[in-house]
C-alpha cells in the first residue's frame, strides 16, 4: 500500500511549533531510570540544549468516530517538528551531537482523543550500538514533558492508563517527542496508540501489558515462534499479526489466535516471508495496552534455517572506495557453490552478479554511494537456500566526499556570517570552525548536518576566517578556509530566521521569519535547489512574515530567501530549502495511452510517470469477459513498445503500476490494437 497520509495542520501551528524552546533544566539523561525520568525535569543537561514547548490548544473537540478500543499508528516521517533529523524513507533519523545540549528530536501527534483513555505507547525505535533514546509525552495536568527512558532496546513500550486526560488537549490531540543527546542516535520507524472510551473500571481490575515480545526469524521451518512475558490478570492473550511491509497501515493487524499461556507458534504463515507481531491481554474488564511488535518469519527451502544454509551476510557500507565487501556464515557441509544477488535499494528485481566457492566477495560493479542490497544462495545436490538480505555501498571517492567551495559573506547581513559550501556526496556531519586572527587556532563553533551555516556570535565590522570540517566515523577532511564579516546599519531592521516547511503540506512550500524592526514590506525569492539557475522573484508586497507557495512543484526541493524593502533600501534574510509534500496523485502514473492501429508490429505505450521514484510494470489482457491480466515487464522509463505475441484484429487492454518503497499505484487503462486490421473486439 502507498503510505501517503500527513494529517498535520501546518497553517495552523506553525506560530506554535516553531515558539521559543523553554528554559527549564534538570537531570542529564544518563540520570533517567528504564521506567521513566521524574515528570518535570528536563531530560537536557545545563549545556543549553533547547527543547520545544508544550503545544497549548483550546477548544471544542471533536470526539473520536470509533468506540470502544481502538489504536493508531504515526511514521517517523510524518513529525511535526525536528531538531536536527533526516528523514530516511518512513522513518526519522535522529543523531544528537557530542557534549551536553546536544539533542535531536522528532515530534509528532495523535488526534481524535477526546472522551478517550490512552492506554499504552509503543515506538518501534531502533538506537545505534552503545546508544540510547528517550520518549517523552506532553502531561497537561502538570504542563511538562514528562519522560520515559533510558531505552537501548528496539523499542519503548510505555503504559499511559493512569489517567483519563493528562495527557490530551482540549481539542483531542496527544503529542510526544522521541529523543537523543550527547552523541547517542537512533532511528524512528513508528508509533503506535491504542485506546478506549473513558469509563468508571478501576485500572486495578484491568490485565497487565505483555512486553517483551520476540519473533523467531527462521528458526523453523513450519512456524514462526512468538513468546512475551507479562499480562498478569489476564484471562486470554490475543496474537495481532500484520505484514512486515504494511508500514504505517493500522487496519493492516489482524487478530490470528487467542491463548492462555505466554507462547504462540504460527504455522499459518509463507516461508520467508516476514511478518510483524504484537500481543495484549484480556480479562472481563478489558484489554491490556499492547505488547511491544517484533518481526518474524518462517524458514524457506534447502532446509530453512537448517545448519547447511548460509547466514549471517554482511555488507561494507562505505568502508572502501573500490569495492562492496561481503562476508556470510557459510554453512557446514560439502564442497559448495554460492551464487550473489544484488538489487538497487530503491526496488527492481534481484540480478545474479557472481559465482563463487569462497564465503567472501568484493563487488568491484558496484556505482560508488549507491545502496544495493544484498543477498547470497548456496546451491549443492539439488537443494539451495538464501542467507538474509543485507544493504550496502561503495564509497566515493576522497575528493568526492570531501565538502569544498566554503563561500563567507562579506558584510552582507547585519545580524551574522551566511556560510554555504559544497557537501560533496556520501553522508557525514559538518563541523564550522572559526577564528579571528591570522595566527591564532581555530576553533569549533557549531556542527550541522546542512551545507549552511549562520554566524551570529561576531562583532560588526570584524573579519573572521572560517573553515568546514567533515566527519563519518573517524574520517574528516576539510574545506578551502574563506574570509566574512558582519555588515553595520542593517542590524535590527533586517529580517531573519527564515524556515521554510519540508512536505509538511500537500498545498505548498509554508515560509515563515522574522520581521525585523522598523516598517518595510517583503519579496519572496526561490531556484531549484542545488541547481545554478538566478533565484526567481516569487512574490512581492508581502506585509506579514509569513507566505505559501503554492506555486511549488510537489516533491521538488527549492532553496529560498526573502529580502526586505523600504525606500530603495533592501536586506535578505538566510536561505533556507522546502519542498511541497508528494500527495498519491502526484505520485501515481497517469495518462496512460496505447496507440490504435499506428504500427503494424507493436502497439505503442505512453503515460506521465508522475513525480518521485519509482519503476512500472506493465500489464496486459484481451478485451472481453474471462481474459486475465498478465505481466509483460518492467521498465524504469515512462513508455513500452509491446511486441509480444500479438494478434492482429484484436483489442488488447493496457495498465501501468508503479512501484516505490512505500507501495504501488495504478494508472487508468487504455485499449489498442495493430495496424494490420480492424479490431473485433
Amino acid at each position: 500500500m502507498f503510505a501517503h497520509s500527513r494529517w498535520f495542520l501546518l497553517a495552523a501551528i506553525l506560530t506554535l511549533l516553531f515558539a521559543a524552546a523553554c528554559g527549564s533544566s534538570g537531570s542529564s539523561l544518563e540520570n533517567g531510570s528504564g521506567n521513566g525520568l521524574v515528570a518535570g525535569n528536563s531530560p537536557v543537561s545545563d549545556g543549553g540544549g533547547i527543547l520545544p514547548r508544550l503545544p497549548l490548544e483550546s477548544g471544542n473537540g471533536s470526539r473520536s468516530t470509533s468506540a470502544g478500543e481502538g489504536n493508531g499508528v504515526v511514521l517517523g516521517k510524518d513529525f511535526l517538528l525536528q531538531h536536527n533529523g533526516l528523514v530516511d524513507g518512513n522513518a526519522l533519523r535522529l543523531a544528537s551531537m557530542e557534549g551536553e545540549g546536544g539533542i535531536a528530536y522528532g515530534m509528532y501527534r495523535f488526534e481524535g482523543l477526546s472522551g478517550k483513555k490512552p492506554l499504552g505507547l509503543s515506538c518501534d525505535t531502533a538506537p545505534d550500538p552503545d546508544s540510547k533514546f528517550f520518549v517523552a509525552v506532553a502531561n497537561y495536568t502538570d504542563m511538562t514533558w514528562e519522560w520515559f527512558g533510558p531505552f537501548a532496546i528496539p523499542e519503548a513500550n510505555i503504559a499511559l492508563g493512569e489517567s483519563s486526560d493528562r495527557y490530551i488537549t482540549e481539542l483531542g490531540n496527544l503529542y510526544f517527542l522521541v529523543l537523543t543527546e550527547g552523541g547517542s542516535a537512533c532511528t524512528h520507524f513508528e508509533a503506535s496508540l491504542n485506546w478506549r472510551d473513558a469509563d468508571p473500571i478501576g485500572d486495578d481490575d484491568m490485565p497487565g501489558a505483555p512486553f517483551e515480545l520476540t519473533a523467531s526469524d527462521g528458526e523453523f521451518n513450519d512456524g514462526v515462534s512468538v513468546t512475551w512475558l507479562g499480562g498478569e490478570g489476564a484471562s486470554v492473550f490475543e496474537v495481532w499479526r500484520r505484514l512486515h511491509e504494511a508500514e504505517g497501515e493500522a487496519e493492516a493487524w489482524s487478530m490470528v489466535a487467542e491463548v492462555e499461556a505466554n507462547e504462540y507458534f504460527d504455522t499459518d504463515v509463507d516461508a520467508g516471508v516476514k511478518y510483524r507481531y504484537k500481543v495484549r491481554s484480556r480479562n472481563e474488564h478489558g484489554s491490556s495496552a499492547y505488547s511491544n511488535t517484533d518481526s518474524g518469519f518462517a524458514g524457506e527451502g534447502g532446509g530453512g534455517g537448517d545448519d547447511w544454509c548460509p547466514s549471517e551476510l554482511a555488507a561494507s557500507d562505505g568502508t572502501s572506495t573500490e569495492y562492496v565487501e561481503l562476508n556470510w556464515n557459510a554453512g557446514i557441509g560439502e564442497v559448495h557453490q554460492f551464487k550473489i544477488w544484488r538489487r538497487a535499494d530503491g526496488g527492481g528485481d534481484f540480478q545474479l552478479i557472481a559465482e563463487l566457492d569462497d564465503n567472501f566477495y568484493h563487488d568491484t560493479t558496484a556505482e560508488p554511494d549507491v545502496w544495493y542490497i544484498y543477498r547470497v544462495q548456496r546451491v549443492g545436490e539439488g537443494e539451495s537456500c538464501f542467507t538474509n538480505n543485507d544493504e550496502g555501498y561503495r564509497a566515493g571517492s576522497v575528493d568526492e566526499w570531501c565538502p569544498s567551495e566554503l563561500w563567507a559573506s562579506d558584510g552582507t547581513y547585519g545580524d551574522g556570517v551566511k556560510l554555504e559550501w559544497n557537501p560533496g556526496t556520501g553522508d557525514g556531519t559538518f563541523k564550522v570552525f572559526r577564528r579571528s586572527n591570522p595566527i591564532a587556532d581555530f576553533q569549533l563553533i557549531g556542527d550541522t548536518l546542512d551545507a549552511n551555516y549562520f554566524d551570529t556570535a561576531v562583532d560588526i565590522g570584524v573579519e573572521y576566517e572560517y573553515k568546514v570540517f567533515k566527519f563519518a566515523g573517524e574520517e574528516s577532511c576539510p574545506t578551502n578556509s574563506d574570509t566574512g564579516w558582519r555588515g553595520e546599519g542593517g542590524d535590527g531592521w533586517c529580517p531573519s530566521d527564515l524556515a521554510a516547511s519540508d512536505g509538511t503540506s500537500s498545498g505548498g512550500v509554508w515560509l515563515e521569519w522574522n520581521k525585523g524592526s522598523g516598517n518595510g514590506n517583503f519579496s519572496v525569492w526561490r531556484r531549484v535547489a542545488e541547481s545554478e539557475n538566478e533565484y526567481a522573484l516569487v512574490e512581492d508586497g508581502i506585509t506579514g512574515n509569513e507566505f505559501l507557495d503554492a506555486s511549488a512543484e510537489a516533491g521538488v526541493v527549492y532553496s529560498y530567501f526573502v529580502r526586505k524593502h523600504l525606500e530603495g533600501e533592501t536586506c535578505d534574510t538566510n536561505f533556507d530549502t522546502g519542498y511541497r509534500q508528494v500527495t498519491v496523485d502526484d505520485w501515481c502514473p497517469s495518462e496512460l495511452w496505447a496507440s490504435d492501429g499506428s504500427y503494424s508490429d507493436k502497439i505503442r505505450l505512453e503515460w506521465n510517470p508522475g513525480v518521485g521514484d519509482g519503476s512500472f510494470n506493465v500489464w496486459r489482457k484481451r478485451d472481453g469477459e474471462g481474459f486475465q491480466w498478465i505481466l509483460l515487464g518492467n521498465t524504469a522509463g515512462s513508455d513500452w513498445n509491446d511486441t509480444i505475441e500479438l494478434d492482429g484484429g484484436v483489442t488488447y487492454i493496457y495498465k501501468v503500476v508503479k512501484l516505490g518503497v512505500d507501495g504501488e499505484c495504478a494508472s487508468n487503462t487504455d485499449s489498442g490494437f495493430l495496424g494490420d486490421g480492424n479490431p473485433m473486439g
